[in-house]
């Protein structure tokens, strides 16, 4: 499966730059990276993931934050999710939010270096208490700071909701995922914040 990254910044250039440092140093060969300047026309963010979809010819549509930090495995991980669970219709990696905290324990803390990122990977990894994927129908399990979803999936339930613009666009999206009959997943062995 191919993969279209895009990353909508606002301005925030320190924290884009270790963004961006992440995704290349932590995701597979082959990707396609676009990252589209917002701060100054302040499209919708729903308005602009959808030109991205439709312009896409990937398999997977990546849609990044532009202050967080991937792991190793991210995109990897998501894929290998997708091919053994065709039914999946969103994979975010594992995340500091305070749902996976709860439901998932999840080890992922605040704050932490990029250098640090490939130690926690590893930990991960070596003490998995989850199975591989977590998979359900829970909106609130797949925060959008970190999501990969097929194209056909997008496609499916008729993109973004561009009446929603930002605040709760991604859960909108995600409910309707799973109110198509595909699930929501989150890759226990990698993560991002």
């Amino acid at each position: 499966m191919t993969i279209d990254i895009l990353v909508v910044a606002y301005c925030g250039w320190t924290a884009l730059g270790e963004t961006l440092a992440s995704i290349a140093r932590f995701s597979e060969p082959g990707y396609r990276l676009t990252v589209f300047e917002n701060g100054v026309r302040n499209y919708p963010l729903t308005w602009l993931w959808n030109r991205f979809a439709e312009a896409s010819t990937r398999d997977v549509l990546a849609l990044c934050n532009p202050d967080i930090l991937v792991a190793p495995g991210w995109d990897a991980e998501a894929v290998a999710c997708f091919e053994l669970h065709p039914d999946c219709g969103v994979v975010c990696p594992l995340s500091n939010t305070q749902l996976h905290r709860e439901q998932l324990a999840s080890p992922v803390p605040d704050a932490l270096e990029l250098e640090d990122v490939e130690a926690l990977a590893a930990r991960l990894h070596r003490d998995a208490a989850q199975p591989r994927f977590v998979l359900g129908a829970d909106h609130r399990m797949t925060p959008a700071h970190c999501a990969l979803i097929p194209r056909a999936a997008w496609s499916a339930v008729g993109g973004f909701d561009e009446r929603v613009p930002f605040g709760g666009n991604d859960y909108d999206f995600h409910r309707r995922i799973a109110d198509a009959g595909m699930r929501l997943a989150v890759a226990t062995r990698t993560f991002s914040f």
